[in-house]
């Protein structure tokens, strides 16, 4: 109750201030995010000058049991997390969009390497449970803008995109937004091919979080890994596994509690951290801490740095060292060469390849059967041979017709 009475006087303080969205945000979450502009805007560089970086994440520990103890009261949510229904609101217009126009459905390398965009949780996982889990949206001093309660489902895109959708409406229209998430690459392949009406999408830009990065393939990194793109500094987008392991103490008690309670005990432990985390940010500690951090990379970067450039450098002249401008060179042909091929092509070459792997085994068997030695073979092991043959000539057809059909297809695209 008291909970309850305190909330609705925070609300009534910021209705009678006519605060806008923004503006909550900077008295609730954080004053450095979305706070006044500093005095020294403009002596800011053009990628980083008023960017606002915020990190996505899901967690399924934190679970509701359908048989803990039950509420009489209808579902109250607190202020923090998304209304009921919008999840599913941003489900329809998915579906809507999908209907429209029509995305083809294609394999992605990086999707094969992570739960959240295959979704291989299945009902079995969520078995005896009714809110499955958490999706927050945290900004890059760690402090948490908003929740949403995951419902019987796994992490399906409609949870970031709602998260997304109402940050958007709350920030300025042309301010840049980051927004770091381990499969970063993947939501914004999927908001563009279905051309989700996000309001302001032009203003996002995507990354992978540090920790899920470096398991993206090379040419994923290139474009969305934060240490290779400039703007992100060193933000590592992992806040809200920080705060997973900060709410951790309450996976248990939580699964067993009523839904209102346990939505309003994670909220009161978030508002505690918010407003410590204000306090911190008030004091200049955080400020210190990630300055004296910033200071010591950019230390051990230029040690690295300065021995490099002592190393002889075999592709120059006799005697040449490395150079700065021949790193950036190397680097710019490295980024040119990832956008002159794509994902599409570098499948093609994969089939290829498979396909001449099958020819040449087609020809060793063959050479087989044109040995002597080969009358003197068992029953069996000619049969062998001869399964080998038909099964490596059907892969080879299989992949003759797909190769054969891409190019056909990519020939039609073409004349139109």
């Amino acid at each position: 109750m008291f909970r309850l009475l305190e909330e609705k006087s925070e609300r009534m303080v910021e209705s009678v201030l006519q605060l806008d969205n923004q503006e909550v945000l900077a008295g609730r979450t954080c004053p450095a995010c979305f706070g006044p502009q500093p005095a020294n805007h403009n002596d800011y560089e053009a990628a980083t000058r008023d960017r606002l970086i915020i990190c996505l994440d899901g967690n399924f520990q934190h679970r509701h049991h359908s048989k803990a103890s039950r509420d009489y009261e209808i579902l109250r949510t607190p202020h923090i997390f998304l209304p009921e229904g919008a999840a599913d609101s941003m489900t329809r217009e998915i579906c809507h969009m999908e209907i429209l126009k029509k995305p083809p459905e294609k394999a992605d390398r990086c999707a094969n390497a992570h739960k959240a965009a295959d979704n291989k949780r299945n009902e079995s996982t969520w078995k005896g449970c009714d809110d499955t889990g958490l999706m927050g949206a945290f900004c890059r001093h760690d402090a948490a803008m908003s929740l949403v309660n995951i419902f019987k489902s796994g992490e399906k895109r409609a949870l970031p995109l709602a998260l997304l959708k109402k940050l958007l409406l709350g920030v300025e229209e042309n301010r840049p937004v980051g927004v770091l998430y381990d499969i970063g690459c993947l939501l914004n392949k999927y908001i563009k091919a279905r051309d989700l009406r996000l309001e302001y999408k032009s203003q996002l830009t995507f990354g992978t979080s540090i920790f899920h990065s470096y398991v993206h393939n090379w040419g994923c990194q290139l474009d969305y890994n934060p240490r290779l793109n400039t703007g992100w500094g060193l933000s590592d987008g992992e806040g809200l596994e920080r705060m997973w392991s900060y709410l951790s103490s309450l996976v248990s008690p939580l699964r067993y509690a009523t839904r209102n309670h346990r939505l309003e005990s994670i909220a009161h432990c978030l508002k505690y951290h918010n407003k410590r985390s204000i306090k911190q940010l008030s004091s200049a500690f955080w400020l210190i801490r990630k300055f004296k951090n910033a200071t010591k990379r950019q230390r051990e970067t230029q040690s690295q740095l300065e021995a490099i450039l002592k190393l002889p450098n075999p592709f120059g002249k006799p005697g040449d060292n490395y150079t700065i401008s021949f790193l950036k060179k190397q680097w710019t042909h490295q980024r040119s060469f990832r956008a002159d091929h794509t994902d599409e092509e570098h499948e093609r070459r994969k089939q290829l390849i498979k396909l001449y792997e099958h020819r040449s085994t087609l020809e060793v068997l063959k050479a087989r059967l044109l040995d002597p030695k080969f009358h003197l073979l068992s029953k069996k092991e000619v049969n062998k041979i001869f399964d080998n043959v038909k099964k490596v000539s059907n892969e080879l057809q299989k992949l003759e017709k797909e190769l054969s059909d891409e190019l056909l297809s990519d020939d039609v695209d073409n004349d139109e």
